[in-house]
């Protein structure tokens, strides 16, 4: 799959990620994922950019060698946007969860999150769900679109009906510490959103949000996921429609 003549896409199987792979993700994410906010702990910095080192980042994506994978898209032989999944079964089938995803600053928009996530969980493997946590409306929008689901349609009783079974069973290490969030799990008010997991993530969400903005005014209609409190991500998981004949 190519976007042009120079970029090119591919699918790495876990037990074939290599040290210096890990080190260019490492890289592609500390410059382009985001700064902390305000209400970042000691010793985090506000303001600072978020940096990741290849160690936390196999132990982030690759605590499950074996079932996880790793799409990238390269450009004139640099990495320009990757993401990592861990595959797992639940109830009867299995879940495919992104467990990081990033496109370079200078190539967003062009639909590279989608073709990434079009590639997984690759190597033959079947999934019936897909998952993620971001604080970003894009990596959510890209998830729908590989489950061939639709946004506007959101299917929040789906999330709230498998997502406590889905983090109980999961390998993934930050999803075992997540916290549902939200007024499709408890009655928390407005202020409090829809549908999130607090992380303890303390991403800036300026630059998100105002991409959600964005989003809303062009569709016209609010963001099902609702708001998304300081240290939360939104949480999205969609059926792999896909594969419903």
């Amino acid at each position: 799959m190519t976007l042009d003549n120079s970029t090119v896409f591919r699918v790495i199987q876990g037990s074939e990620i290599t040290s210096e792979l890990l080190q260019r993700c490492a890289a592609l994410f500390s410059q382009n994922y985001g700064i902390w906010s305000t209400t970042a702990p000691l010793p985090l910095t506000s303001g600072a950019r978020i940096r990741m080192n290849s160690k936390t980042l196999k132990h982030q994506c690759l605590s499950d060698t074996e079932h996880s994978m790793l799409a990238v898209c390269v450009a004139d032989g640099v990495i320009i946007g990757h993401a990592f999944a861990t595959l797992w079964p639940f109830d009867g089938a299995n879940i495919c969860w992104i467990t990081q995803l990033v496109v370079s600053s200078k190539h967003r928009r062009r639909g590279i999150a989608t073709a990434l996530l079009k590639l997984l969980p690759g190597n033959g493997s079947e999934c019936h769900a897909f998952g993620l946590v971001s604080s970003h409306p894009a990596a959510c929008l890209a998830l729908c679109k590989r489950g061939s689901a639709n946004m506007r349609k959101l299917d929040l009783a789906y999330i709230k009906e498998h997502a406590p079974g889905i983090f109980a069973t999961s390998p993934v290490p930050y999803l075992k510490t997540a916290r549902f969030c939200g007024s499709l799990f408890e009655d928390s008010g407005e202020a409090h959103g829809v549908c999130s997991a607090f992380t303890n993530f303390h991403v800036d969400h300026d630059e998100p949000l105002e991409a959600l903005r964005g989003w809303q005014e062009s569709q016209d209609m609010s963001w099902p996921l609702g708001g998304l409190p300081e240290g939360n991500e939104f949480l999205c998981i969609v059926p792999n429609y896909s594969t419903v004949s």
